[in-house]
Parts: C-alpha cells; sequence; structure tokens
C-alpha cells in the first residue's frame, strides 16, 4: 500500500498498510487521500477519497499547547501536552446538559489517556484547566 496525503496532513501510523492514521495540524487543509496497492501477482488498483477537515474545538487561550485525539473515539481519549504541565491538571467531561459525568485530577504528566468508555454515545464537553487556564473541546463518543 502506497498512501498518498495532502501535504498539510501528517501520517501518524500504518505506512505500508491497508490502514493508516492521519494527524491534521492546526494548518491542516482539505485535500485527497489516495491509495496505490498491487498484490502478488501485480495486479493494480488505485483509490481515493476527498477529506474535508473540520475543526470541532472551541479556540480557547492554551488550546494549541495540546493534542486530543482520536475525536471521534470509541471510548479511550488521549491527551498529549508539547510540554509537560508544572501544577496537576484537572479533567472534566461534561453531557450537553452541562452535567458532570467523568472527573480526574492528574499529576504532572505530559500525556494522559481518559477512559469514557462507560458513557453513552454522543457528543461531550472535555474541559481542561491546566495552571489557572480552562480549555474546552467538543469530543464525539461512538459505540
Amino acid at each position: 500500500y502506497n498512501w498518498i496525503l495532502d501535504p498539510t496532513w501528517t501520517l501518524s501510523s500504518g505506512s505500508g498498510t491497508n490502514q493508516i492514521e492521519i494527524l491534521f495540524g492546526a494548518n491542516a487543509a482539505e485535500g485527497i487521500l489516495q491509495v496505490n496497492t498491487e498484490n502478488y501477482c501485480g495486479i493494480s488498483e488505485n483509490a481515493s477519497k476527498q477529506i474535508d477537515v473540520i475543526y470541532v474545538g472551541i479556540d480557547e487561550p492554551g488550546n494549541n499547547d495540546m493534542l486530543i485525539y482520536p475525536n471521534p473515539s470509541k471510548g479511550i481519549v488521549h491527551i498529549t501536552f508539547h510540554e509537560t504541565p508544572v501544577q496537576p491538571t484537572e479533567i472534566m467531561v461534561k453531557n450537553l446538559t452541562g452535567k458532570t459525568v467523568y472527573y480526574s485530577k492528574a499529576i504532572q504528566e505530559k500525556l494522559m489517556e481518559v477512559d469514557l468508555s462507560d458513557l453513552p454515545a454522543g457528543i461531550y464537553l472535555l474541559q481542561l484547566r491546566v495552571e489557572n487556564v480552562l480549555s474546552t473541546r467538543r469530543i464525539v463518543l461512538e459505540k
């Protein structure tokens, strides 16, 4: 498998396989995802798909200092900070009625994993309080 991506995208994993993970950074644009395949008999096929990049986060101070993925998620959400926070991080997940359905306080970690697999499918607000800055991102859970 030979994957061809828009230059504003980053191939995170799966190069040469039938399944890939792409990271879309802050400057990612819509584009064409193309794959070229060839089997052991030398028969090849090409396929392409238009990808529209839609940002679902709420732009607030501090949001560019972290990456929250995958979104949509099956239940496990990863939070990666560019730098390790100096103070503990509060993680709150609220449903669309404003009820807190998950809360955790993490010690200064650069990478965190949030397990929301007990929650039903839907749209949630993930709030992070890091060094007295509250950032909110919309996340989607799929089951």
